[in-house]
C-alpha cells in the first residue's frame, strides 16, 4: 500500500503531463481507476489514502492541495516535499514500489491517460458505483464530503468485469 503522492509521481515520471494534458483532476481519476482495478484483482488496496466524494468524482484531498497550484493546467513538476533535516526541497520518491505493482499501475494509468478529464468523470460517476453512493450520502448529510469506502470501491469494480489490459 502506497502513499498517493508516490503513485502520482509514478505516473508523471512514466506520462508526460503536457503530451497527456495530466491535471489534477485528472490524475486523481486515474489513481482511483489504479486502486480500484488493484483491489479488483488483489483485494489489496493500493493507495493508503482515502478517497472522498468530491462534485467532480473521487478525489483524495492530500493529493488535490499538492495539485491545486495548477489549476486546471497540465501538472508541471512532480511533488515535493521539505526536508526539514536538509532544509532542501525534494521530490516524493515511490523506489519502494514493487516492479509487479508498477506494471499494474503503468497498464491501468495507459488505458486511462488517453482519455478526457471530463469522460474520466463520467466513468468515475457511474450509477451505483462508490462514488455515486459516497456522493448520495454526503447529500443527505448537508454537502460534506463524504469518504468512499475500500468496500464499495472493491464492489464496483468487480462488477465492471476483468481489466482486459492486465491479463
Amino acid at each position: 500500500m502506497y502513499e498517493a503522492k508516490k503513485v502520482a509521481n509514478l505516473i508523471i515520471d512514466e506520462f508526460d503531463p503536457e503530451r497527456y494534458d495530466l491535471t489534477n483532476l485528472k490524475i486523481n481519476k486515474i489513481i482511483y481507476f489504479c486502486n480500484g482495478w488493484f483491489l479488483a484483482r488483489t483485494g489489496k488496496k493500493l493507495i493508503r489514502n482515502k478517497f472522498e466524494a468530491w462534485k467532480y468524482g473521487p478525489v483524495i484531498r492530500t493529493l488535490y492541495s499538492e495539485l491545486k497550484i495548477y489549476g486546471d493546467a497540465s501538472i508541471k513538476d512532480k511533488i515535493s516535499y521539505l526536508d526539514y533535516m536538509d532544509g532542501i526541497k525534494k521530490h516524493v520518491k515511490y523506489d519502494d514500489v514493487t516492479d509487479h505493482d508498477r506494471v499494474l499501475i503503468k497498464k491501468i494509468a495507459s488505458y486511462y491517460i488517453c482519455m478526457k478529464a471530463s469522460e474520466l468523470v463520467e466513468l468515475s460517476h457511474a450509477p451505483g458505483g462508490a462514488w455515486d453512493v459516497a456522493f448520495r450520502k454526503s447529500l443527505e448529510n448537508g454537502g460534506e464530503w463524504e469518504a468512499i469506502t475500500d468496500a464499495e470501491i472493491e464492489r464496483e469494480f468487480a462488477r465492471r468485469g476483468q481489466f482486459s489490459t492486465l491479463n
